[in-house]
């Protein structure tokens, strides 16, 4: 119909087309309806789509909410994250706050060639070699390089080391090698075999001198010999020196140790750096004098046999020195003591040269009122200095002043009841008391501060004054004179009774006996007395009575205010005693001295002058060790040097009118020291405090005065000798060989060439055990064991280190050239072990396991496959590291491993300098092992892990993960693990806005709003399923007000659960005595969940004095508990409280988790209610609410509203199809059916119009 081709009104001009159209279009419009509604019900099947999206959506969020570990989720903290420390935990992991303690970091085990050889795995170099050739680990270039200055060229490599060295070593003048300054040193260069090094030497040694390495390179040099050699490194090394010419040492010729050789570190020689006294040539090495014995201590009390250093010379004891201190009690001659700094030895017998005992003065004898003689000292006489008593306890004293107090007062007229022979006012005595008094020939003095006053007779009422400071026993009166009784003696007031008496005072009332100031008159009341007036009829006069010290001890009033005092030498209150020598802790150091070691020479005069001096007379010092110098130069070897000064070989300088301090001088038969410089004579009255007194006649015979001297100055040959000193090459410790510096390579020359075939690759020994140069071996052991190839002929090393760390081993090898060794480490860490084979029947699995070929001896990691050097102990000292020995004990052979140059041990599993081992076998030693990484966790025992991370199977707490990979070991690190609330409270916030937004989109389905006149409905507003549904979901999500019992959700009012309670409440009542519960503590619930055996539950209630059996009172944890509620009128879920939500994430997860996440349980029976209720979460209901609504339930056959509407409205919509394409062939039949009339009226319109042209035609022809 559409397709033709047609033009309309071509013969009645009217274009009848659209006319056409417009009739078909009115008749359209019932089918217009159809297609309308149709377009209306995909729309509600859109909008119920996107319901569904919403609901999904709703359900989505829900789900999400189920995931146990989202109210389980932990975060960690750790301020110590970013410093090699990390820390995580799983949810559900403990929280709380942890401290870790990093006592070891995980290594790996490291197997290394140099742990268990010093010796080279490399061969060394041959000097004949060409540069080109030489197996070094850096190629040698051409070119030049510079020695002190001197350049040489190397123009081809082709040339051998040993063109090289010779050229270096050429002469110049007469002193061969490298010489720019042309002196009698230069630079010489040599190989050294047994090191593998180059080594450069400067010169010769000058003592103290430290001679200079030669400076290499320059800026010019072109060729890195220096640099490939190891030199530039400057790697200095010590060699024995030689003696350099015009040094000043002197000759050692064997047995010059009796001379004196001052060592090094000699602290009174004041050597010079290089000092030649400390040196000695022997053999044309140089070697030094060094400190072998200790240097002599003048108060060390030294054995028999020790030996002693002193001013070059060594001395050995020939006895033990003293070794007892004095204490006063050796009187002997010949006691021998040790005291203060030195030793000393008692020259008289103390008991013989005494002039008697001091306590010969208590008869009389030597009293201090007795004049000095100028002859000897006898009882009729006082001592004088120099005289020597003997004290009470057996000490001896010497007088060091004379004892002569010609003031002394004789007190032996004194008694305490008849006081003084004569009046006190008439002796004139200052203070009216004698400074010094004697009884006998002891004599005392008055205490300090000691004063009397006179008393003024009966009639003196102004003697009791504070001006005469009473109160104090040293402040005393004395009888007026004339007065009988009293005028010899001494008194002291009773302070207590003088205290109580004052001045009368008409203002105060008076007792009986109270006595008064009246007048110049002591008034007592004759009884009591009231104030007023002072009245004399009311008392009387006591003055004579109170100063009646005539008449004192007779019941007096005097007796109340007065008492003598005992001015008797036992009364130490007043008198201590002087001049007296009675026992070592008794007597005046003014007037004695006692005689001991080190005592004091005496003023001479007698006057008692203090003297510095020392007197060694009697009691000598002994023990010394010293030698004479002569020159006053220790150590020059010379004529002049004594070590042991004797009467036969030394001579003392005698008086010449003056000395030096320290000059010792013999003088009239005595030996003296000056103590200072003098022009005093020694031995002569006032000389005494410029001279010690060494040794004198008076004490020792003449002939051994020097002698004695000797032993203070010099040696005591009674007690030492000289010790010789070995010659220096006999290593007795007091020689040590000179050695001087050279340069030398930094490390060995030769080296493993990794480049080449293994067979050429210069292995320090050769291969063995290979069957056509093919051998292999083993890492591990056993079933695990990983087999190495290798093929010597075709194979480098770094192919075969290669394979190695290819392998399935789990190790990593490397060789190192500069430190010439093989290292094979574990990739694992931990204290994990290593071991390989190359042995053909060690392995377990003999059969398959079997190594060939001995390249992991080569390699420095294994034992070779045969030991036969016995172990010999007697050369223990020969065995060097890395040398093995066999050792046979009876049928048992075992094989070692020196660990240490000169090992002093035997070989024993208990030794550490050998290690025991297996033939063709290497295993990682003890030292070799990794570290496992060691923690201690909040303080507790270690913990172990071979890997730096430790999870719960190392620590045990369950879901906690930390490393400490880069953590310093001794560092303490710290994280926190605590509840995430975050990720559940996004959840639950998600859930929110998705309930909420499809409750706003159910509202907008359903909703009927009025503008005014208009009035808009939705879509679903007559719907009732749907308009119910945003109802029905807030009653699903506000869920049941009832609390079920069986609901994580629901309380049941308990404070405390316990197991069990018997019949007679046991286990109840102890609990409120643990708790102390009392009056105020009612309502306290317990729940018992075995009450009395019948595995029933019971709740028990606190009523303030005893328990009682209650009912649970049940609650349920709700929306509004997380702060979240439905506002009035809406259904809408409203946060109310957003803190309430964080707080019951934080404090009650599992609340809030059974709230939303809580499976569903049918028909379960709830306590609360008696009856079977179903109960769970709110997003398992909103799950089961929306699965029914959208798919219904398939058990039943219903099919959900949302899919019984949408398929309602499908069924509409094909409906509508049918009659829509009905409506579309009836239009298409009635536009055919017009446009059929039109076109025939168009042909009849043709017809007509070609009549009447045929007409119009003929008609103009008939009218021409």
């Amino acid at each position: 119909m559409g397709s033709e081709l047609q033009l309309t009104g071509l013969a009645s001009g009217f274009d009848w087309s659209p006319v056409v159209d417009q009739l078909i279009e009115l008749e359209r419009i019932p089918q217009n309806r159809l297609v309308a509604e149709k377009q209306a019900n995909q729309e509600k099947i859109s909008d119920l789509d996107l319901l569904k999206s919403q609901l999904d959506a709703l359900n989505g969020a829900g789900k999400a909410l189920q995931s146990k570990s989202l109210f389980e989720a932990r975060k960690v903290g750790s301020s110590d994250f970013g410093t090699g420390f990390s820390a995580s935990a799983d949810a559900g992991s403990m929280t709380g706050d942890f401290s870790v303690q990093v006592d070891s970091l995980a290594t790996r085990t490291e197997m290394s060639s140099a742990n268990r050889s010093g010796k080279r795995l490399g061969g060394g170099i041959n000097t004949g070699t060409t540069l080109a050739k030489l197996p070094i680990h850096t190629e040698i270039t051409a070119g030049t390089f510079t020695i002190s200055g001197r350049t040489f060229n190397i123009t081809s490599l082709d040339v051998t080391l040993q063109d090289i060295l010779d050229e270096i070593n050429a002469q110049s003048t007469s002193i061969p090698g490298v010489n720019p300054e042309s002196d009698l040193s230069a630079v010489t260069a040599s190989y050294d075999a047994n090191s593998d090094k180059l080594v450069l030497d400067s010169g010769e040694k000058s003592p103290g001198v430290v001679n200079k390495p030669p400076i290499l390179g320059s800026s010019t040099d072109s060729s890195n010999f220096l640099q490939a050699m190891g030199l530039l490194s400057r790697t200095t090394e010590l060699v024995d020196a030689d003696v350099e010419a015009n040094s000043g040492v002197s000759i050692f010729a064997s047995g010059d140790g009796n001379l004196s050789w001052i060592h090094s570190s000699d602290p009174t020689a004041n050597l010079a750096l290089g000092d030649s006294r400390s040196y000695s040539s022997f053999g044309g090495k140089l070697y030094e004098r060094i400190q072998m014995e200790n240097q002599f201590n003048a108060s060390d009390a030294y054995l028999a046999g020790e030996r002693v250093y002193q001013s070059g010379f060594v001395y050995e004891s020939l006895s033990s020195l003293p070794q007892n201190s004095w204490d006063g009690t050796q009187v002997s001659v010949g006691d021998q003591v040790k005291h203060g700094s030195g030793f000393y030895e008692l020259l008289v017998d103390l008991g013989s040269v005494k002039t008697d005992l001091f306590s010969s003065v208590d008869s009389g004898d030597h009293s201090v009122a007795q004049a000095t003689n100028a002859g000897s000292t006898n009882s009729t006489s006082a001592y004088k200095a120099g005289d020597i008593v003997q004290g009470a306890d057996g000490s001896f004293f010497r007088s060091i002043m004379d004892r002569h107090i010609p003031t002394s007062i004789d007190w032996n007229n004194y008694t305490l009841a008849s006081g003084y022979s004569s009046s006190i006012d008439s002796q004139g005595w200052t203070g009216n008391l004698p400074q010094t008094a004697h009884l006998q020939g002891r004599a005392y003095q008055i205490a300090a501060g000691a004063s009397a006053v006179s008393h003024g007779g009966t009639t003196d009422s102004t003697i009791y004054s504070s001006a005469n400071g009473w109160g104090s026993s040293l402040k005393m009166v004395f009888g007026k004179s004339g007065v009988a009784g009293a005028e010899g003696s001494y008194f002291v007031p009773k302070t207590k009774e003088w205290d109580k008496i004052d001045n009368f005072s008409n203002s105060t009332s008076y007792q009986s006996g109270d006595i008064v100031l009246s007048g110049g008159q002591f008034m007592q009341a004759n009884s009591t007395v009231a104030a007023g007036v002072f009245n004399p009829a009311d008392w009387s006069d006591v003055t004579n009575s109170i100063n009646d010290l005539s008449n004192l001890g007779t019941g007096g009033l005097a007796d109340d205010f007065w008492q003598k005092a005992d001015l008797s030498f036992s009364n130490s209150i007043y008198w201590s005693e002087i001049a007296h020598a009675n026992t070592r802790n008794d007597y005046d150091s003014n007037y004695w001295q006692e005689i001991a070691p080190e005592m004091k020479r005496f003023d001479a005069s007698g006057s008692g002058l203090a003297l510095d001096s020392i007197d060694f007379s009697i009691w000598a010092q002994v023990a010394s060790v010293g030698s004479f110098s002569g020159d006053s130069v220790q150590g020059n070897r010379d004529g002049l040097e004594n070590p042991l000064p004797s009467d036969t070989n030394f001579t003392y300088d005698t008086w010449t009118g003056s000395a030096l301090a320290g000059d010792y001088i013999n003088h009239n038969g005595n030996v003296y020291e000056a103590r200072v410089n003098t022009s005093n004579e020694p031995g002569i009255l006032g000389s005494e405090n410029d001279w010690n007194i060494i040794a004198d006649s008076s004490t020792i015979s003449a002939a051994s005065v020097t002698e004695q001297a000797n032993k203070k100055r010099f040696t005591d040959t009674e007690f030492w000798t000289q010790f010789v000193v070995p010659d220096p090459d006999q290593a007795s410790g007091h020689w040590k060989i000179v050695q001087e510096q050279v340069l030398s390579s930094s490390q060995a020359l030769g080296n493993i060439d990794m480049s080449v075939s293994l067979a050429s690759a210069n292995f320090s020994s050769s291969f063995s055990g290979l069957a056509s140069g093919l051998g292999n071996f083993f890492i591990g052991e056993g079933e695990g064991a990983v087999r190495i190839d290798y093929d010597v002929n075709n194979d480098t090393l770094s192919e075969l280190i290669d394979r190695v760390n290819r392998s399935d081993a789990n190790v990593h090898m490397f060789y190192d050239p500069v430190s010439d060794r093989f290292v094979m480490q574990s990739k694992k860490s931990g204290s994990l072990g290593l071991v390989m084979h190359e042995s053909p029947n060690w392995d377990s699995i003999a059969s398959a396991n079997i190594g060939s070929g001995n390249i992991l001896n080569l390699m420095g990691f294994a034992a070779p496959s045969s030991i036969t050097t016995a172990f010999d102990s007697s050369a223990l000292g020969s065995y060097v590291k890395g040398d093995y020995v066999e050792v046979v004990s009876g049928s048992e052979t075992t094989y070692w491993q020196a660990m240490q140059d000169a090992p002093t041990d035997s070989p024993t599993s208990a030794s550490s300098q050998w290690s025991q081992v297996i033939l063709g076998v290497g295993r990682a030693l003890e030292s070799e092992l990794g570290n496992n990484s060691v923690v201690r966790v909040n303080g507790g025992n270690q913990i172990y892990s071979t890997e730096t991370a430790f999870t719960q199977s190392e620590h045990g707490y369950e879901g906690i993960t930390f490393d400490i990979a880069r953590v310093s070991i001794g560092r303490s690190v710290g994280f926190s693990v605590g509840k995430d609330t975050g990720a559940a409270k996004s959840a639950i916030d998600k859930f929110v806005e998705e309930f909420n937004d499809a409750q706003d989109y159910i509202k907008s389905l359903v909703s009927v709003t009025n503008d005014g006149e208009n009035v808009t409905a939705g879509r679903f507003s007559s719907n009732l399923e749907i308009s119910r549904l945003g109802s029905q979901l807030r009653k699903v999500a506000f869920g049941d007000s009832t609390p079920h019992s069986a609901s994580g959700t629901t309380s049941d009012g308990a404070n405390l659960i316990i197991n069990s309670n018997d019949s007679s409440n046991t286990e109840i009542l102890a609990v409120s005595t643990q708790l102390n519960l009392g009056s105020t503590d009612n309502g306290y619930v317990i729940k018992v969940l075995d009450d009395n055996s019948t595995g029933l539950s019971a709740y028990y209630e606190w009523d303030g004095s005893a328990w009682q059996t209650t009912n649970p009172t049940y609650s349920s944890f709700r929306l509004s508990n997380i702060g979240l509620d439905f506002g009035i009128g809406s259904d809408n879920i409203q946060v109310k409280n957003s803190a309430l939500l964080l707080q019951a994430l934080e404090e009650q997860p599992e609340k809030v988790q059974a709230l939303f996440s809580e499976s569903t349980v049918e028909n379960a029976f709830d306590s609360n209610t008696q009856r079977n209720r179903t109960y769970g979460g709110i997003s398992y209901s909103i799950d089961t609410f929306i699965s029914s609504f959208l798919t219904g339930d398939s058990n039943t056959g219903y099919k959900g509203a949302y899919t019984t509407h949408v398929e309602s409205i499908k069924s509409q919509n094909n409906r509508l199809d049918d009659r829509i394409e009905d409506l579309d062939s009836y239009l298409e039949q009635r536009e055919e059916t017009l446009r059929a009339g039109f076109m025939r009226m168009e042909e009849m319109q043709s017809k007509i119009n070609t009549q009447m042209q045929t007409l119009q035609s003929s008609f103009n022809n008939n009218k021409k």
